[in-house]
């Protein structure tokens, strides 16, 4: 069931992806909603979303440091 959950998750377009990159950025978008954002890309086996989330995590807002390092963390399996 895991990997059935993952296949799905790799249907995002790359678009998509870089889009949630913008939104990690934006100061004006609820911690919550970012929380959201990095937990789908950490599920990713995608390069665009390892690259997004190695970039938030060098920028990260000061509340999601910690939950963005794991999240990388995460991503870097997914994408061995």
């Amino acid at each position: 069931m895991e990997k059935q959950r993952t296949k799905s998750f790799d249907r995002l377009l790359e678009e998509e992806v870089l889009g949630m990159e913008r939104v990690l950025f934006r100061p004006d978008i609820d911690l919550a909603w970012k929380r959201i954002i990095i937990m789908t890309l950490a599920r990713l086996s995608s390069e665009t979303a390892l690259t997004a989330l190695t970039r938030y995590c060098f920028s990260p807002d000061k509340e999601l440091e910690g939950f963005a390092k794991m999240a990388l963390e995460e991503c870097l399996m997914w994408n061995e």
